[in-house]
């Protein structure tokens, strides 16, 4: 039930043009919107709502050590994905179809296939420019996945190693 509702939340508000009114809104954080909100309170509580940076995530997949290593999942369009990638990375599935009970089955068997390989269970998951990967990461952590989004995605995070502006 808990994977229907957050997949019907993220479509929902990926997906959607509509503009809702202040009432309207509030009618939804009383309604179904309540859960969703309470397990977005929880998540961020926990301290679990992480971004990692391109440095640390090269570094840790460079040290040689394979066993921590992260499951890398790669959410971008297909033809991306296929024009390059993270070494190790997979992709199940564009950003707005994982939430699908039939892709999150996907990824649990990945990620149980990566703790029996590698023994953790971190999950860092990106797209082009880290927007829709942190809005997925967010909705993957209140569902109980240990999961981190890469800043800055794949074009600017990964393949540029933006440093930060001081």
């Amino acid at each position: 039930m808990k994977k229907l509702v957050m997949t019907m939340v993220l479509a929902a508000g990926l997906g959607s043009t509509m503009v809702a009114g202040a009432a309207e809104l509030k009618g939804w954080r009383t309604g179904t919107g309540n859960v969703i909100q309470q397990a977005g309170a929880q998540y961020f509580e926990a301290g679990r709502a992480n971004i990692l940076e391109p440095a640390m995530l090269k570094a840790n997949l460079a040290d040689g050590n394979p066993l921590n290593n992260p499951l890398l999942l790669d959410v971008r369009f297909e033809e991306d994905y296929a024009m390059g990638k993270i070494p190790g990375a997979i992709r199940i599935a564009d950003f707005d179809k994982m939430l699908t009970e039939e892709n999150l089955d996907k990824l649990d068997q990945a990620l149980a296939d990566h703790i029996a390989a590698t023994g953790n269970d971190k999950v860092v998951v990106y797209c082009h420019l880290g927007q829709m990967s942190g809005l997925l990461s967010g909705v993957l952590g209140s569902l109980g996945y240990n999961v981190k989004s890469l800043k800055l995605g794949y074009n600017m995070g990964w393949l540029m190693d933006v440093k930060p502006m001081m």
